[in-house]
């Protein structure tokens, strides 16, 4: 399966025009926004590279990050035709007593 794709272009009589589409494909991709100093696992391999997203399989998938000895999971289903953004956002509270 492809993503749908628009062009407009003009005929020209006794001219032959090439024209060029780079079809893409309707998987899902994830890109991952974190810190170098986060372990990220997608399904139990470790990913390094976070400058461009990845292509995933549609279906349930497991993220785990690593920082400073603590672990935090999350898992989410990947849809056709879907993007998905993952952001680390490590928070503190602090309570006035």
């Amino acid at each position: 399966y492809f993503r749908n794709e628009v062009r407009s272009f003009s005929i020209e009589q006794g001219r032959i025009t090439n024209l060029t589409i780079q079809l893409e494909t309707n998987e899902p991709t994830m890109q991952i926004l974190a810190p170098e100093s986060v372990e990220v696992y997608f399904d139990d391999i470790l990913l390094t590279d976070f400058s461009k997203p990845y292509q995933v399989s549609e279906g349930e998938h497991k993220l785990r990050f690593l920082l400073d000895g603590y672990e935090f999971i999350k898992s989410f289903t990947a849809l056709r035709g879907k993007s998905y953004s993952i952001t680390t956002n490590i928070d503190f509270f602090i309570e006035e007593r």
